[in-house]
């Protein structure tokens, strides 16, 4: 209601504008040989006008609820709006509500967001923003997330500047100290939700990076959809040939993966993520033999991630890791190619100890 109370009051101000300043030019200005557009009626002609300003309309509404208003809730609810305005719109709402709280204008925050020079100032506000508030500055960025072009003009704020944003403040969330589980839940499946095969692969690749680098923080989260998204990934990454980016997006898999629900005789770990962690592995253990073959060297923290991964989730399911596995990464130390800690040595031994009937070369390729 109160939205489209605002908008009536911006179009109805501008209406009132418009017209003062038609009367002013029709007495005062030098003819101009253009064609004057002719309207049947005042209706008509104010029609027009606000159907042509209906972007710049609707977004001055928004942000006169914004800032004409405590109410959270009634802020909260500007979230579902941003998919009804232009993409330009709804960012500049959203940035302007942030850079508001920030004591910046809304060209420096969005200048300085291009630039990636304002991380401290970011991190700070997710730390200290009330929990609601935090729960409402992700929302709007998701959301907007989801309505940017992923296409874009460059010199514009796009996907990649958003998915920044959004990586920036959560880094600062995670210091607050009122935590909310359903707000990093609700990141992370946004983030997942960015490597569908139909975004560009700029885009891809900074969200895998974003769950890579913070791999310690999403391990508590119970995330079937942002799993089967990664898996998914992960795979594509193996046919078409992206090591780096296959091994990066497994080892995201299998700390996420070790959060699902283990316990239960049937849900959705047996029903459909089970197999698809069966694929992965089998692809991950062809991948590393021929690795082992070729004298590919990994790198130190990579194997570190992966392992990790590895004996989190043979904690919960060890017939499905099996002792392949853990085989092919302690030949590759022998060999050289993966530099491993004690107490990693020891978690590969103590899965290979579950299994003594193993053999490297059991999986086809």
């Amino acid at each position: 209601m109160l939205v489209r109370l605002g908008k009536k009051v911006a179009a109805l101000s501008y209406t009132i504008r418009s017209t003062a300043s038609s009367l002013v030019t029709k007495e005062d200005s030098v003819p101009h040989p253009s064609p004057v557009p002719r309207f049947a009626d005042w209706r008509e002609r104010d029609d027009i006008i606000v159907w042509n300003r209906r972007h710049d309309l609707d977004l001055e509404a928004t942000t006169w609820i914004q800032t004409c208003t405590l109410d959270d809730d009634l802020r909260s609810s500007l979230v579902s709006i941003i998919p009804d305005l232009q993409p330009d719109r709804a960012i500049l709402l959203v940035f302007s509500i942030l850079a508001n709280r920030l004591h910046l204008s809304t060209p420096t925050l969005m200048n300085r967001v291009q630039e990636r020079s304002c991380s401290e100032l970011l991190r700070d506000a997710g730390m200290r923003f009330s929990k609601r508030s935090r729960t409402r500055t992700c929302d709007m960025l998701l959301k907007l997330l989801e309505c940017v072009p992923p296409h874009n003009d460059p010199s514009k704020l796009g996907a990649l500047d958003l998915l920044w944003t959004i990586w920036e403040f959560c880094l600062g969330a995670c210091f607050a100290q009122d935590q909310d589980t359903l707000l990093y839940q609700s990141v992370l499946n946004g983030v997942a939700a960015l490597l569908s095969e139909g975004n560009p692969f700029r885009l891809r690749r900074a969200a895998l990076n974003i769950l890579y680098e913070s791999t310690h923080a999403w391990t508590f989260l119970y995330c079937p959809a942002a799993i089967g998204n990664v898996i998914t990934f992960a795979r594509a990454c193996y046919h078409h040939q992206t090591p780096d980016m296959f091994l990066k997006a497994s080892a995201v898999a299998l700390h996420l993966s070790a959060r699902l629900n283990w316990d239960l005789p049937y849900n959705e770990t047996r029903a459909f993520h089970r197999p698809q962690l069966q694929a992965l592995l089998r692809d991950l253990s062809r991948f590393l033999i021929q690795c082992n073959e070729d004298g590919v060297r990994h790198e130190e923290r990579g194997a570190n991630k992966l392992v990790y991964g590895l004996a989190l989730l043979a904690e919960k399911d060890g017939e499905l890791v099996g002792a392949i596995l853990p085989d092919v990464l302690l030949e590759g130390v022998k060999l050289g190619l993966i530099d491993l800690s004690h107490e990693e040595h020891l978690r590969l031994r103590g899965m290979q100890e579950k299994w003594p009937q193993r053999g490297v070369r059991s999986w086809t390729r």
